[in-house]
């Protein structure tokens, strides 16, 4: 428990002040919310003690509590010969009003949960793309979509419930003060008895919920790893589906059905205690009138009491979820925790500056200076002491072996790698150096990867499509231009923006896909144009192709490199870089 709350207090800081703000508008509604609960119970009382002494006349009005006198001004707005009958009027408006008093709580309750939530996860995205690229190496991707799935898990279970929690304890202090006021010691013992029983619950259930918490934890990470599964190697699946143990071993239900079963003794483990409390009071009430002599008993006194305490277990209950829920949904306060604290918050990008006008910047080169680089785990370089230097309207040529660091090299110009020596300059026409480095190629470079997975299943969403261009000519020429000479238009239609293309392009060929992933190059406006063996699924005559579109037409505002294998490709360029 003294992890989660240090995790929990370390989530807490990521908070914003218009966050704390809000949150002390909804503590000031809940404070209300307790006030009018425990006006609502002396109420309750009064008309319970009318009603049951069948007093006839305003017995009360001279009474010194400020909620009786409240509670039998009210009485008087109805003009009824009979004060019983004003009294229950009365009653049933003063329940009106505790109602919309606990809609309007719970809903501030639940649209703050949901706001707070909405907050996180947007701090645990920015969290993810501050990652180094090289630290991304070492994610799996099905934790991190685990750890994303889990926030709701968060919103509801413990943002939700805590402070519905908060709630509770307001209203529960509120009414054991009034109970203890006007009840005496006849009241006393019930409650503690309760609170005892509670506390014997959560220290009996602690060490399963915390078991609950790992299995759910450990479950849910299978399940999201099985379904990446399912959907990225569709076709493997489809092949194996009559052999027995690939079919055993990728069976779903021998995950989800241990993780429901989880979940559900959890959930039981949660809502017992209340079941038995309940019950506890019927035959403590009924107890207390077969002891006691019935002449001796004040029903409306007895009445109140039990309705005090059925208003009691609820509120008791909801802090007892709270409570187990910060170790049976400790996986989720977990997931948060490590996607909040993937990168260290004190650690950004100092050189960012969204004031910096990337496009009119005037540039004319990118200089790489004598950098090597290697990663964590290994003994050598995969680069070591490389320069070169890459002029505006230019293309370059990256050639060697597999393995020789071709990608490594792409990725360290492009500022994803921090090289461990050395170091990467941008020159402008004016031959000076432009600051914010990293930045300023970061935000003017696209790079077109063999293997990357490309978002949404239209191609205007392949293309990442701008809508400013809607009206733009000059942008359409272009888009018609790059198409028919890719041969776009041999596989889609003419309005082919509007194209269903499956997810990542499952419905086109290699051939098809890397075609349309040239044509995002050529309409892009991008300074940096940076392509990493996109040529492999091509034949000579689509290569070809590309040497025309971005070699031999003129590209007098951007740097082009290629990543090839390609003879054909490489000899066009206008600089060939050789990696050994």
């Amino acid at each position: 428990m003294k992890d989660t709350f240090y995790k929990l207090l370390k989530i807490s800081k990521y908070l914003d002040s218009k966050i704390y703000i809000r949150i002390l508008y909804l503590l000031i509604i809940l404070l209300l919310s307790s006030i009018v609960e425990i006006f609502f119970l002396s109420s309750i009382s009064l008309f319970f003690d009318n009603l049951i002494n069948n007093y006839g006349k305003n017995v009360g009005s001279d009474s010194f509590s400020l909620f009786s006198t409240i509670y039998y001004k009210l009485t008087l707005f109805f003009n009824t010969d009979n004060f019983l009958i004003n009294s229950g009027y009365t009653i049933l408006l003063i329940s009106l009003f505790s109602l919309c008093t606990k809609i309007i709580s719970t809903r501030y309750i639940l649209f703050e949960s949901a706001y707070i939530a909405s907050f996180f996860e947007k701090k645990s995205s920015q969290s993810l793309k501050k990652l180094s690229f090289e630290d991304s190496k070492y994610l799996n991707s099905s934790d991190i979509l685990t750890y994303f799935n889990h926030i709701p898990n968060f919103a509801h279970g413990i943002l939700e419930t805590g402070l519905n929690a908060l709630s509770s304890l307001l209203i529960l202090f509120s009414i054991f003060i009034y109970l203890i006021v006007n009840s005496g010691d006849i009241i006393v013992s019930p409650i503690i008895f309760i609170l005892i029983f509670y506390l014997s619950i959560i220290k009996l259930f602690s060490n399963r919920l915390k078991e609950i918490s790992t299995k759910a934890e450990i479950l849910s990470k299978r399940r999201t790893s099985l379904i990446n599964y399912f959907v990225l190697m569709f076709r493997n699946i489809k092949l194996n589906q009559n052999d027995k143990n690939f079919i055993k071993k990728s069976s779903l239900e021998r995950i989800v059905n241990p993780m429901y079963r989880v979940v559900a003794y959890g959930g039981f483990l949660s809502k017992i205690p209340r079941i038995l409390v309940e019950y506890f009071i019927i035959l403590l009430i009924i107890s207390f009138l077969l002891i006691n002599n019935s002449d001796k008993i004040n029903y409306g006194e007895v009445a109140t009491i039990l309705f005090a305490l059925l208003r009691i277990i609820p509120n008791i209950q909801l802090v007892y979820v709270f409570i187990t829920n910060l170790s049976k949904e400790k996986y989720s306060i977990n997931s948060l925790y490590k996607l909040l604290t993937l990168v260290d918050n004190k650690i950004q990008d100092l050189e960012f500056s969204k004031n910096l006008d990337y496009k009119k910047r005037n540039i004319d080169s990118i200089i790489v200076k004598n950098i090597s680089f290697n990663y964590k785990e290994a003994d050598k370089n995969i680069i070591n002491n490389f320069s070169a230097n890459f002029h505006i309207g230019k293309s370059y040529a990256i050639v060697g072996k597999s393995g020789t660091g071709k990608s490594t090299l792409l990725d360290l110009i492009l500022c994803l790698l921090e090289p461990k020596s050395g170091g990467i300059l941008i020159k402008d026409k004016q031959s000076r150096f432009i600051k914010n480095c990293k930045s300023f190629i970061q935000n003017n470079a696209l790079l077109i990867g063999q293997n990357d997975f490309n978002c949404g299943s239209y191609v205007w969403e392949f293309l990442e499509y701008d809508k400013d261009n809607f009206h733009n000519k000059k942008y359409y020429q272009k888009l018609n231009y790059g198409a028919k000479k890719l041969g776009i238009y041999e596989f889609l239609d003419k309005d082919f923006l509007n194209s269903f293309i499956g997810e990542n392009g499952s419905k086109l060929s290699g051939g098809q896909l890397q075609r349309l992933i040239l044509l995002k190059a050529f309409i892009s406006n991008k300074r940096i144009l940076v392509f990493d063996e996109v040529t492999s699924a091509l034949d000579e005559k689509n290569e070809k192709i590309i040497v025309d579109l971005f070699i031999k037409t003129k590209h007098s505002n951007n740097i082009r490199i290629f990543s090839t294998h390609s003879k054909l490709l490489s000899e066009s360029c206008d600089e060939i870089i050789f990696i050994k």
